[in-house]
């Protein structure tokens, strides 16, 4: 013979369930913090002496920056400083260049990327 099923108490024991989990999510959530990484980092010309730099990361509350330096030198000639947005347009004379980019998470942690670029004459 078969039971009655209490489905008002198996609702309730089930809400228990879920909320005890999504408690535990949160807690591991809040203790480990998102691994920072840049997945892809792009520089392309768009226009005459433009480039757009985009640089899609992984990570939480990230802002990026971004190098311009002069094939062959160390020293950059432009800097772009931390944003929140991920792309920068940068305007540069025909030549060939490459392009550090930063990405910062929580104002801390940070990762670097670099591409090379060469701007045309159009």
């Amino acid at each position: 013979m078969t039971e009655a099923v209490d489905y008002k108490k198996a609702y309730q024991y089930l809400e228990l369930q879920i909320e005890d989990m999504m408690l535990e999510t949160q807690a591991l959530l809040d203790n480990n913090p998102a691994t920072l990484r840049i997945d892809n980092m792009k520089a392309k010309q768009i226009d005459t002496q433009l480039i757009e730099v985009i640089i899609s990361s992984s990570g939480e509350h990230m802002k990026y920056a971004v190098y311009v330096y002069e094939k062959g030198s160390s020293i950059p000639i432009e800097k772009f400083m931390y944003q929140e947005k991920n792309n920068f347009i940068i305007q540069l004379m025909p030549g060939k260049y490459i392009i550090k980019g930063f990405v910062q998470q929580n104002g801390e942690e940070k990762v670097t990327e670099s591409v090379s670029v060469k701007v045309h004459e159009r």
